[in-house]
């Protein structure tokens, strides 16, 4: 019997390498040097206590009143009318947002902001614009107590019921933050959620000079 021929396998067509601008549209981006357009928000420290999984005290302080409260719809009436725009700032964020919202199981939450921890929470039916609550840890990933002797603040001991250790917590943080944003506002930049977008806000401010062509390895992006 004559031999058989093998079969030709087909190959598969290659795929067309995309010309050079659409490369450039897919990979490269450009970079634009930003205005100094300081814009202070009003900035108000907020804690939370609890006891034995239950939160029993919720603290805020702006600068110039405090508000302490135990009871739950206070705390929340005290949010929810504070004059806009304003960014309540918490020092673990993740914690307080839980002991602030855990009772109604998150309904009067819209979203949350995710990058290595949790970094912001707005509110339902509530511009973010006017309001929404932020991590004191990105800027300062130490303890509280730690944040309170980096400015010259003692956290001091107290029980989760003591309204003076709970005041001084929420104080300590308002006094961090206030100064962070006044340091910021010095160079030109509004506050931003975390340390990499400050640094990113303050390079496009302060250092570049002009459009700056950014490149992404497409082995990178075709991962995704």
């Amino acid at each position: 019997m004559p031999a058989q021929k093998k079969p030709k396998l087909k190959r598969k067509p290659k795929e067309k390498k995309p010309d050079t601008a659409e490369r450039y549209k897919r990979y490269c981006g450009t970079l634009r040097v930003l205005k100094a357009r300081v814009n202070p928000v009003k900035i108000v420290g907020f804690d939370t206590e609890d006891y034995d999984g239950v939160t029993v005290a919720y603290s805020f302080y702006d600068g110039v009143e405090h508000f302490y409260t135990k009871d739950f719809h206070k705390a929340l009436g005290y949010v929810y009318n504070y004059p806009g725009p304003v960014v309540f700032v918490c020092h673990n964020l993740q914690y307080d947002i839980a002991n602030f919202f855990k009772a109604t199981k998150y309904r009067l939450v819209d979203s949350m902001t995710f990058a290595s921890r949790l970094i912001k929470v707005t509110l339902a039916n509530v511009s973010p614009r006017r309001l929404y609550f932020m991590d004191s840890a990105s800027y300062y990933a130490g303890s509280l107590a730690s944040m309170g002797k980096l400015i010259g603040m003692e956290k001091g001991e107290g029980s989760p019921f003591d309204i003076v250790y709970a005041k001084q917590d929420a104080k300590i943080v308002y006094t961090f933050m206030d100064m962070v944003q006044k340091r910021l506002n010095q160079d030109g930049i509004n506050l931003q959620l975390t340390l990499g977008s400050m640094a990113m806000v303050d390079f496009r401010t302060n250092f570049l000079r002009g459009k700056q062509i950014t490149y992404n390895s497409s082995s990178c992006l075709d991962a995704y």
